[in-house]
């Protein structure tokens, strides 16, 4: 429940401008995570392309692999570590990956085939794009998380933060207003306010100010369903502002 107080105004107001000041901030935000979440997709889509290629060559070598007397290929293609650096993009850590370090193997050359040394480096190298699939994978999952936060936020200042900052400040402006007006004022202003409302009799009001009637004008307000404030009015013989008849040139309501 807002107060309606100078303090509580001043205090609305400041809270409206912060939020007019980090709402672009926000919007900016949500553009640029916007931006790189597309990038990272074609990147992985790239990545799928050049895997399919790399996989497809070293598919030429499947024959001699499946040999039994065929040089164990284990060694010389397992991963001793995944070197990766992470780089600030909008405010968030992102992997990127450096190098795939793979196990040192040793053969006799005269002893190995021709084309192991052709297959260690087809291997290595669908190796090597797997991890940075993966890699991408996980970068692209980060910035979809932070595009998901921040859209919340910006949604969250647009739709009801900054408009309910906006309504008090109104509703605060107009008590304080009203508040400093005369009490004369402030009763000329309701009656204004009622007296502009539509009510049931103004057609017969205004029947009779133009064609007349036979009938006694203050039997037919007697007998409406009219608010008893007019009855009183009424009584004491004074106009009021409820009906259209009540106007300079009547004295139907005398």
């Amino acid at each position: 429940m807002v107060k309606l107080t100078k303090t509580e105004l001043r205090s609305e107001q400041y809270r409206f401008g912060q939020l007019q000041k980090y709402l672009p901030t926000l919007q900016l935000k949500k553009m640029l995570l916007q931006i790189e979440v597309n990038q990272a997709e074609q990147e992985i889509q790239l990545l799928h392309r050049e895997f399919s290629a790399a996989e497809k060559k070293i598919g030429a070598y499947a024959a001699l692999f499946s040999d039994r007397s065929a040089f164990d290929l284990y060694p010389a293609v397992k991963i001793v570590e995944v070197q990766k650096s992470h780089e600030n993009i909008a405010g968030i850590d992102i992997p990127v990956l450096e190098k795939v370090v793979f196990q040192e193997s040793s053969y006799m050359l005269f002893d190995a085939p021709v084309w192991l040394d052709s297959a260690i480096v087809g291997l290595r190298e669908v190796i090597t794009i797997r991890e940075k699939i993966r890699i991408g994978e996980e970068k692209k999952a980060a910035l979809e998380k932070e595009l998901r936060e921040v859209s919340i936020r910006v949604n969250l200042f647009e739709k009801i933060l900054i408009p309910r900052a906006q309504g008090n400040i109104r509703k605060i402006k107009i008590f304080l207003v009203i508040s400093s007006w005369p009490p004369s004022a402030k009763q000329k202003s309701l009656s204004k306010k009622f007296s502009s409302a539509r009510h049931p009799h103004d057609r017969r009001c205004r029947q009779i100010l133009h064609h007349g009637d036979a009938r006694e004008p203050r039997s037919v307000f007697r007998s409406s369903p009219r608010p008893r404030v007019f009855r009183v009015h009424l009584r004491y013989g004074k106009k009021t502002d409820g009906c259209a008849c009540h106007g300079p040139e009547s004295d139907l309501c005398a």
